[in-house]
Order: structure tokens, then C-alpha cells, then sequence
């Protein structure tokens, strides 16, 4: 698999930023080869991992073991921002800093009444999700976010049973 040719986006991003405001973690698949090695502000900063694929469950483990990773690796941490290898940065380090560290809110996204959203609930079977998850119960969201630490202790003890 080609490392991503966005790094330089992100090295960018952090560029003149101070190495005590961030940290970074990668969750990488472990049964891929990753063509270069992480470098820059990724290098050493792969955690254990596991394999995930995209619309299953275990893209949501892997969120949930960064997390927890991160909660224990820094006590400092206080933020934690999720991010796929495709996304890029759009506004400064110091713009999405001070935005992120001035609010006192946690960032997720969850839809209501979206277009194809019966078809999504459904993809797997009509019943697949059934009983825990009524259609009038689903909801459609990003998997990128950002969570202050108080809720990502909650999101990492779902995961915990798993480490």
C-alpha cells in the first residue's frame, strides 16, 4: 500500500507549531506494507494495531483503541481529533487550535432523515440490525471527530473490554 502523498499537507499543518501542543497517533493496518515508512510528524507514532475495514465494526474498534491509547500514553491530552489518511487541513495548526481549545463542546456528527438512509440501515437485510437498532433509532454521522477528554473516557471504556 503507498503511504499517502498528503503528508507533506500535514507536515506543514504542524510546521512551527510547538511539539507540546499535539500529538499524533496512527492507527495502520498491520497486515500491509506501508511504502515510504511513516516519517515526519507520524514517524513512531504507529500504536498496536489491527486490521479494519471501512463499514464495519472494526473501524470503530480502531478509533476506540487510539483513543485509548492516547488517553493513557498523555495525561495532558484534553482534545482528541479523529482524522482518516485523506483528509487535509483547510485552515492553520493556530486557526483549529485556538478553535478546538476555545470550545467547550465536543464535535460529532449525526444525521437524521438523509437521503439513502433507509438503504444504508438496510444494506446488510432488511432485519440485519434488528432489535437493537430500529430504523426510527439510526442515525448517519462522519466517523471524524473531535471529542474533549471527558467523552472520550467514555467512548474508551467501550473499548477496553477489547484491549
Amino acid at each position: 500500500l503507498k503511504t499517502p502523498n498528503i503528508t507533506p499537507l500535514w507536515e506543514a499543518f504542524f510546521n512551527g507549531s510547538s511539539e507540546e501542543l499535539y500529538n499524533v497517533y496512527v492507527h495502520a493496518d498491520p497486515t500491509r506494507e506501508y511504502d515510504p515508512p511513516f516519517t515526519g510528524v507520524f514517524e513512531n507514532r504507529v500504536i498496536h494495531s489491527k486490521p479494519s475495514e471501512r463499514n464495519t465494526p472494526t473501524l470503530a474498534s480502531a478509533a476506540r483503541r487510539l483513543i485509548a491509547h492516547a488517553l493513557l500514553d498523555d495525561p495532558q491530552n484534553y482534545m482528541f481529533a479523529l482524522f482518516s489518511p485523506s483528509c487535509v487541513p483547510i485552515h492553520s495548526f493556530d486557526f483549529t487550535y485556538k478553535t478546538l481549545v476555545l470550545s467547550r463542546k465536543s464535535f460529532i456528527e449525526i444525521l437524521k432523515d438523509e437521503p439513502l438512509q433507509f438503504e444504508r440501515w438496510a444494506a446488510r437485510g432488511p432485519i440485519a440490525m434488528l432489535p437493537e437498532v430500529r430504523f426510527d433509532d439510526f442515525r448517519i454521522g462522519s466517523q471524524f471527530w473531535v471529542l474533549k477528554r471527558k467523552h472520550a473516557h467514555v467512548v474508551a471504556r467501550a473499548y477496553m473490554g477489547e484491549v
